[in-house]
């Protein structure tokens, strides 16, 4: 069975620095097929547009601790550097989304809320129920 995530519109819009169209959209059907999810249609709206994009407010707050970064969302290229394949590979529990400045990822758990991974631990803190409340968080 798979995973399905949430669609919450509204709040306000993000600017996303360096973001580029995704080269061919039915990459991001691929990706879902291949982990056999439904994306949060705001996020693949935003990588749309801004795929691989840098948020211009980029620090958020999780549950239990102030001020991590996010770097930049993972992009649908496959040969990109920080491509959403590649950083899903290993993944478990969770669908990375956003990296990070540290090597921690931003992600999706199977509810469609997002939680910051960290990549030394794979300990998880609650940021948001969805997309959209992510982005709005951001500062």
């Amino acid at each position: 069975m798979g995973r399905r995530y949430r669609k919450q519109s509204g709040g306000e819009t993000m600017n996303w620095k360096f973001g580029k169209e995704i080269p061919d959209i039915s990459l991001v059907e691929e990706f879902e097929k291949l982990h056999h999810v439904k994306l949060d249609l705001d996020f693949i709206t935003t990588v749309k547009n801004s795929n691989g994009g840098y948020p211009e407010k980029d620090t958020v707050d999780t549950q239990t601790s102030k001020g991590k970064t996010v770097q930049c969302l993972l992009s649908f290229g496959k040969s990109d550097d920080d491509n959403i394949w590649a950083a899903n590979k290993d993944a478990t529990n969770v669908l990375r989304f956003a990296s990070n400045d540290f090597g921690g990822y931003f992600a999706f758990d199977s509810d469609g809320r997002v939680l910051f991974q960290n990549h030394e631990t794979g300990e998880t803190e609650y940021v948001a129920e969805c997309f959209s409340d992510f982005v709005n968080r951001l500062y």
